[in-house]
């Protein structure tokens, strides 16, 4: 039996048993490095965990293909096997057991269990809705701002340790560092202070210390590439001279401030309105506090609801597909900047997905990754 065969059988599989676990969610099926499905919301002896599931035609292959010794594979809490022939203890490099469950090819699936699940209420509109069916508007309004208040929230927690400005400049190296190359460009924003970037020999130093830091990932985009994004940086800090808080209050006087706020951040118009959107709108609503300008708060919280939508990515492509069973360019309403973040709310939350929880189940808006043992 081919994997793929098992993916798709996998990816509509949802609301039923397979062995001693009940499946509420199966999770979003991953195309790029990392486990085949994210995010899995499964029942196993009586609590509800969300992880990741691993999906092979043969059990030994989770050895053979080293997923044992890497770290991406910490968060797998089912393995899905075709052939258990073989089959040895299944461990993550962090030491914790992962079961597994075996598809069944005489049943063409997995065994039919007849029981009833004691968290997830499986009555008519069960628990959790199915992958490919419509999912409320208001979901991913909700999801958006709540996104946003979460980006507010860690900009805050960054004010208190390095300033208000020291703060929109680290955002400002984390959204260039996006998922892959989020920790060196993190790390960076500390080795190389905003304080040393307002001296002439700031950048010459930003770009030294990131050439001894170690980047992983070489199979990306050329305009994703750690040296792109860091030329690009050092550009924009150099136009600004350092001086992120006094450009964007240029920017906010200028006939059209979202167009300068997207060159605030960037030079590339795609990278400049991502850098907008993730940080200098929630900048700007904790700095309206700060800096006595309510009005502030009032406008990046308007352009964040009107923004136009941001280049599409592996994440809202996927999630699209799976919850509304479209591309993400064909989804029933305007895709905006706030809507196009409750796609990736809901990549991160697929509990929100589930309308109803039973019997002393954590709450959905707060369930963490549980450890199997």
């Amino acid at each position: 039996m081919k994997e793929r065969r098992l993916h798709r059988w996998w990816k509509n599989y949802d609301k039923g048993w397979v062995g001693h676990a009940f499946v509420a969610f199966p999770g979003w099926e991953n195309h790029e490095e990392g486990p085949d499905f994210l995010n899995a919301l499964i029942e196993m002896d009586g609590r509800l965990v969300r992880g990741d599931v691993e999906i092979h035609c043969d059990a030994k292959d989770w050895h053979a293909h080293g997923h044992d010794r890497d770290p991406r594979y910490n968060h797998v809490i089912l393995h899905v096997v075709a052939d258990p022939h073989g089959l040895h203890e299944v461990t993550t490099r962090d030491g914790r057991t992962v079961p597994t469950v075996t598809f069944s090819h005489s049943r063409g699936g997995f065994p039919i269990v007849n029981r009833q699940s004691s968290l997830v209420n499986l009555q008519r509109g069960g628990a959790v809705t199915r992958p490919y069916c419509k999912v409320r508007w208001t979901l991913l309004q909700n999801g958006g701002w709540k996104r946003f208040e979460d980006k507010i929230a860690r900009l805050r927690r960054w004010t208190g340790q390095v300033g208000l400005e020291g703060a929109l400049y680290m955002g400002l190296l984390d959204a260039y560092g996006y998922s892959k190359f989020r920790r060196p460009f993190r790390k960076l924003a500390h080795l190389v202070p905003l304080s040393m970037i307002q001296y002439p020999e700031g950048l010459k130093k930003l770009l030294a210390v990131a050439g001894h830091l170690r980047w992983k990932g070489a199979f990306v985009r050329p305009a994703n590439r750690p040296s792109f994004r860091l030329w690009e940086l050092a550009s924009v800090l150099a136009v600004h001279q350092g001086h992120l808080k006094m450009a964007i209050q240029k920017a906010m006087e200028e006939p059209k401030p979202r167009v300068a706020l997207e060159r605030v951040g960037a030079q590339t118009k795609g990278l400049g309105r991502r850098v907008a959107v993730n940080v200098i709108l929630p900048w700007l609503v904790l700095a309206s506090r700060w800096e006595g300008q309510p009005l502030w708060a009032a406008l990046a919280r308007k352009w964040y609801r009107e923004w136009p939508a941001l280049e599409s990515n592996a994440v809202t492509r996927r999630v699209a597909r799976q919850a509304f069973g479209c591309r993400e360019d064909r989804l029933p309403f305007r895709l905006t900047a706030l809507t196009q973040q409750g796609l990736h709310w809901i990549a991160k939350h697929p509990e929100s997905l589930l309308p109803a929880m039973q019997g002393g189940g954590t709450p959905a808006t707060r369930m963490p990754y549980f450890s199997i043992s």
